[in-house]
């Protein structure tokens, strides 16, 4: 660029001084830039002017604040086109674009301090224009290497060829800033901006991503009953480790297949599935018969094995045993016995009274009192409309019975077909609900034998 005139017509160096001395005259209208741009041209840095062109530089001030416009032109001297004292408004100066070819930047400066006026001077904006010469067009060619083979090729929006099968190319373009777009079915997209400059080729790569996993995401899938976490593999989604077996959150009903056989099995007593399934209890202690020790029990006093308690050690069984609390002989029922009292009553009393009451009336000793015994007896129920075995169970339950439906349901095999099937006005055995209280047998007298004496 040999020299600028502003729109007034008046030489640079005229222009210069009007600005140190009365400040620009030359107030235009901005065309749209980015807000915190201060120099631009009217195709906007980074185009390319051939030398002849026209060109007006816009330049933004601000109030009070000293200001340096300066051109650095490829092959020349820097020069400052520009100076003065801002008054925040926006100013170009228009000339023609002189030789030689290559680059021209206007560079922008005002104090690095704005809040100093004497503070040095920074640079605060630039712009870069490239020049070429009028005789020819000049072109360059531009190398890409790529990590794929047979991709598009496009340069500013427009496909020039698919490459031929090894990822190397090259086109050639004018001189300028040039939009590169690499594309191919299955990849990622890759776009570079290029600067081209006469006299000097361009080499680029570019690594385009063709990972068929790259998009896609695998968290857990059931298989089976069976919950596993996934992997991509070739863009799908894959079982790769089984992390929870039988699993609710794929289905899985531990229910599924119980009591499938119309009875319990032993195992299956205890999940609650509700499927009414008969509880096998033959000697009917509350222990299922698989689980039974001892299957041929008394009666309910037993331990979690089926068996007999013996609370007291007396090596006579609960079920017998008329004092479970207290030690005693299996004569006695478990009790203790009243003959072991008296033999301590004779070590005590004197010979004399010993011969006094063996001369006397003897007392037959009575026989043991008896106590009253309780037997629990069966009631009937009638069947009502919507009763069920466990409906009823509950119902008994609330008046103090210790049973469940399953005990209803043996207590009435074969009568009841099905648990889950039972008809209104059928009666049913509530086993075990009643209470009876069954007297000892009648005490027996005491009786007086009259003996003879000797006299």
């Amino acid at each position: 660029m040999s020299h600028f005139k502003s729109t007034e017509g008046d030489s640079i160096k005229k222009g210069i001084l009007l600005l140190m001395s009365v400040g620009m005259v030359l107030l235009v209208a901005s065309p749209p830039i980015g807000s915190d741009s201060f120099v631009w041209t009217e195709k906007r840095c980074g185009s390319t002017y051939t030398v002849g062109d026209p060109i007006k530089v816009y330049f933004k001030t601000l109030d009070n604040a000293r200001f340096e416009l300066w051109n650095y032109h490829t092959g020349k001297s820097r020069k400052c086109i520009a100076e003065g004292v801002g008054d925040g408004r926006t100013y170009y100066i228009e000339s023609t674009v002189g030789p030689p070819a290559g680059e021209i930047t206007f560079v922008f400066r005002m104090p690095c301090n704005l809040n100093c006026p004497l503070s040095d001077m920074c640079t605060w904006d630039k712009c870069t224009v490239l020049v070429k010469e009028t005789s020819r067009e000049c072109k360059q060619k531009l190398y890409i290497t790529c990590n794929v083979i047979k991709y598009d090729l496009y340069a500013d929006g427009k496909r020039i060829f698919t490459e031929g099968g090894d990822g190397k190319c090259n086109v050639e373009l004018s001189e300028g800033i040039h939009t590169i777009q690499l594309k191919k079915e299955g990849c990622d997209s890759v776009t570079k901006n290029v600067k081209i400059v006469c006299g000097h080729d361009s080499k680029i790569n570019v690594t385009m991503n063709c990972d068929p996993c790259r998009n896609v995401e695998c968290g857990t899938a059931c298989k089976g009953y069976d919950l596993w976490t996934q992997k991509c593999v070739n863009g799908k989604c894959v079982y790769d480790r089984k992390i929870e077996s039988e699993s609710k959150k794929c289905g899985y009903d531990p229910c599924r297949n119980h009591c499938t056989n119309g009875k319990q099995d032993c195992g299956e007593y205890g999940v609650d599935c509700g499927g009414y399934c008969p509880f096998k209890d033959s000697d009917r202690d509350g222990i299922e018969d698989c689980e039974d020790r001892c299957p041929s029990s008394r009666c309910n006093n037993v331990d979690s094995s089926g068996c007999e308690t013996d609370l007291d050690g007396d090596n006579v069984g609960d079920c017998e045993d008329e004092c479970p609390n207290e030690k005693g002989d299996a004569s006695d029922k478990g009790c203790p016995s009243e003959n072991y009292f008296f033999m301590i009553i004779l070590l005590i009393i004197s010979p004399l009274m010993i011969t006094a009451i063996w001369t006397s009336k003897k007392k037959m000793q009575p026989e043991r009192q008896q106590k009253e015994k309780i037997v629990l007896e069966d009631e009937m129920y009638v069947v009502k409309k919507n009763d069920s075995l466990d409906k009823i169970a509950k119902k008994y339950k609330e008046k103090g019975w210790n049973g469940t439906w399953e005990d209803i349901y043996n207590a009435n095999d074969p009568k009841i077909e099905d648990p889950n099937k039972i008809l209104p006005g059928q009666k049913l055995k509530i086993p075990g609900f009643k209470e009876k209280k069954v007297q000892p047998e009648r005490q027996q007298k005491e009786k007086i034998v009259l003996e003879d004496e000797m006299y």
